[in-house]
This record gives structure tokens, sequence and C-alpha cells, in this order.
């Protein structure tokens, strides 16, 4: 039996893309473990990109604000491969909302920013 974690992706460009196909093949590459990914939501402000990785990997909704990505309840898992500006905004309002946070780097603009990032 897989135990499937919820994720939600914020920015669909290339490393969001990246990132996404990633997770699918989570229950592949580590089937002993008995995880898999369930690709809940994707954001990107710009609604062509949201509705394709929506069809391209097979989440389940596409959305225009990140912002929902924090209020659903079936989202574990925030992954942030927005712009690097946006990172800790994004990070602090997803420790806020208890989410598990995935983010790329940088977190903050420099190490104090960074380290204030909490719930």
């Amino acid at each position: 039996m897989t135990r499937e974690v919820g994720i939600g992706v914020i920015a669909m460009g290339w490393m969001g893309m990246t990132h996404s196909r990633a997770y699918r093949q989570i229950e592949d590459r580590f089937a002993e473990d008995g995880i898999g990914a369930r690709l809940v939501v994707c954001a990107d402000d710009v609604q062509a990109r949201s509705d394709e990785a929506r069809s391209r990997f097979g989440f389940e909704r596409s959305v225009n604000d990140w912002r929902e990505v924090m209020t659903d309840p079936e989202v574990e898992v925030v992954d942030i491969t927005a712009p690097n500006f946006l990172h800790s905004e994004i990070a602090t309002a997803a420790a806020a909302a208890g989410k598990h946070i995935f983010c790329e780097k940088p977190v903050g603009r420099d190490p104090h920013a960074t380290a204030t990032i909490e719930e």
C-alpha cells in the first residue's frame, strides 16, 4: 500500500516542470518505501503555464494565485520554484499554514532573512 503525500507546486516555469516530473517518478523509484506523490495543485500567475502543467503532469487542479496552495487542506508539501525574490514570502506563508516546505535556493536574500522563516 502506497502512502501518497499531497504536493502543491508554486511556479510552473522550467524548474516547476522539472520538480513535477520528479514527483511522478517517486513511486517507481522508491517502490520499497511505500510512498508516492499526489499532485494536488499547481500555481502560476500565467494561466497557460498552470493549465499546461495540470494537463501534462496530472495535477488535480491549477490556480493562478500561489496563496490558494496554502489554504488547500490536501496539500502537505509546498514546493517553491518561483523567482528568487518571492521565496521568502512564500516560504513564510507556507510555514504559517503548517505545510512542509521544499524551496529552491536561495530561500531568503541573506542568512538572516532565511532564519526568520518560521511558524
